[in-house]
């Protein structure tokens, strides 16, 4: 697996959240839980990042809650859901 120079090197933002190789995590919105959207955010969470994720069938997003993502039930919450800059 390669692992980038970086890693455990960023700067970070007082306060910020990390993940166990010291890197700054973030929270991500992804929409369309389809075989690839569902995929992106499986290894997003597996990475330690948090996502908020959205789809018009619910049964992705209960697949996806149980592996720790938020889920949303209207799109037009999601802007408020994530920290500036978005």
């Amino acid at each position: 697996r390669w692992v980038s120079p970086l890693r455990g090197r960023n700067p970070t933002r007082p306060g910020a959240s990390l993940n166990e190789w010291g890197d700054e995590t973030m929270r991500l919105g992804i929409v369309g839980l389809g075989r690839m959207g569902a995929n992106i955010a499986r290894r997003l969470l597996r990475g330690g990042h948090s996502c908020v994720v959205y789809d018009r069938s619910p049964d992705p997003g209960l697949q996806l809650a149980a592996e720790g993502a938020d889920v949303l039930t209207d799109l037009t919450a999601l802007p408020f859901e994530l920290e500036p800059p978005r």
